[in-house]
Formats: structure tokens, sequence, C-alpha cells
């Protein structure tokens, strides 16, 4: 695999998997076979929104097209059960992959005290 290293130093994988409109029955299948032949970035957007409503947490997707737009609001017709929110809570590294909220930079930047 070949990787991308963010401005935090975070090393991304340049090519991902998607889900986009996969059966929820196939959804688990095909995640399994991606990581098994090697895919390391995983858009499961529908399942991590879920995952981050039930746990209490305000999500803001961004979109421009209504389809997805739909799709977003279908996150109300599912709930995950109690095993698989303790799989995705089990991948959490408890640090921000995308920056650091404590770096000051990041902060500066954020908040636009650099000016």
């Amino acid at each position: 695999m070949e990787y991308v290293t963010l401005n935090n130093g975070v090393k991304m994988p340049v090519l991902g998997y998607g889900v986009y409109q996969v059966s929820n029955e196939e959804c688990e299948r095909c995640v399994l076979d991606a990581i098994s032949v090697g895919y390391r970035s995983i858009d499961t957007a529908q399942a991590a929104l879920r995952f981050l409503i039930q746990s209490g947490v305000v999500v803001i997707p961004k979109s421009a097209h209504k389809d997805r737009m739909i799709q977003n609001m279908e996150v109300f017709d599912f709930a995950l059960d109690a095993e698989d929110m303790a799989a995705i809570q089990a991948l959490d590294g408890k640090e921000s992959l995308f920056f650091s909220h404590y770096d000051p930079a990041t902060v500066e930047m954020l908040t636009g005290l650099h000016r």
C-alpha cells in the first residue's frame, strides 16, 4: 500500500474502500474482504454516523448530493447493537487522526488567532 503523509504526520493510505450503496446484508462481508486483501482506509460513513449519534455526539455530515443527504437521514432507520458499538469503540486510539487540539499552531489556525 502507498501512503500520503498528512500535515499532522499521520500516514493515510492513498487507496480506500467505500461501501456507498452496498446493502446492509452485504456490507459486513465486503468490509471483511477489503481488510483481508489489504485495504486499511474504509469509508463506512453511515455506521460511523450511527455510532456517533448513539454515543451522544452531534454530527454534521457534509454532502453536496441530494441522494447522500437522504441516505444521511436514513441513519435513524436502524440502530447498532451493543456488540457493534463495542467493536467500533475498540477502534478508538484516543487520538485524533486529523489534528491535535493541543497543538498551538492548530488551535491558532482553527480560532484565527494567528492574524
